[in-house]
């Protein structure tokens, strides 16, 4: 089903407990399949972006900036579907550092910082529900530390789906870990990426535990990931925040009636169709 249609029949799975979650799904889906934005073959496809990527993390490995991942092979499995001509399909490990936060004991923590745990952030739509600072929390156990730009990722329980991009620095618990790449992209779409629903079926699959399972790293970093080159990235992100705006307010239309849902599908149906400028 593409988008159009989707919207178009949106009022038959209206009624139905996660019909908004399966809307922001299929959105995600979308975007990281080239499907949300029209290519623009002016971009410097991603294939380029990756050589200078992989240029980038030989020479910080090279200066010792890096720790070695303990890991036996970052070849990437069986990808899950084909991607535009431009993007390319990369192991997490050949695009970022993963876990790239510093150790901190508790007791050298700066209270002004931020300090993240896991319920602070919401299930699958990656909002930050609170911040607080370390000051407003007692810490006994090793916390992370990260920088603005990282991908905050909840590798405990990860089929919740908890994943931000960090707008200031801070701490985090250890179940959070930090991936940071090796060259600037666009992070929010590298978390939007994250939340895809083939990523998060992957890593639910592969979670170590029963009743609290952890993704291990050796899983984490040969996972593929879908990078399309870096202007359609943030094109991308645009359309993405614009139709996941218009799910917010049809999530509270579905209490106020039909008409309203109605205008707000129009809007959807005509932010879906209307393609974004190049960068």
């Amino acid at each position: 089903m593409n988008v159009e249609r989707l919207f178009a029949h949106f009022d038959r799975i209206a009624a139905a407990p996660d019909a908004i979650p399966r809307l922001r799904r299929f959105i995600l889906d979308l975007a990281v399949r080239g499907k949300l934005v029209p290519q623009d073959p002016n971009d410097e496809p991603a294939s380029e972006l990756l050589k200078q990527i992989t240029a980038e993390k030989a020479r910080v490995a090279k200066a010792g900036k890096v720790r070695r991942q303990k890991t036996k092979s970052t070849k990437i499995p069986d990808t899950p579907f084909e991607l535009p001509v431009q993007w390319e399909w990369a192991a997490i490990d050949d695009v970022f550092l993963y876990d790239a936060g510093i150790k901190r004991e508790p007791r050298i923590l700066d209270p002004k910082q931020w300090l993240l745990e896991l319920e602070d952030i919401e299930k699958d739509t990656g909002r930050l529900l609170i911040r607080r600072r370390a000051s407003e929390r007692e810490s006994k156990s090793t916390k992370s530390e990260f920088s603005a730009g990282d991908i905050l990722y909840g590798k405990l329980r990860p089929y919740l789906n908890k994943v931000l991009v960090a707008d200031e620095p801070g701490y985090s618990t250890t179940e959070i870990v930090a991936i940071r790449s090796y060259l600037p992209l666009c992070s929010k779409y590298c978390a939007l990426a994250l939340r895809r629903p083939d990523f998060v079926n992957y890593v639910t699959r592969l979670g170590q535990g029963t009743k609290m399972p952890r993704l291990r790293t050796e899983d984490a970093v040969i996972a593929p990931f879908p990078l399309p080159p870096l202007a359609e990235q943030h094109r991308i992100v645009a359309k993405v925040d614009e139709l996941m705006a218009l799910c917010d307010q049809l999530e509270k239309s579905l209490a106020t009636g039909n008409e309203t849902r109605a205008r707000l599908i129009d809007s959807m149906l005509h932010e879906a169709l209307e393609p974004n400028e190049p960068c």
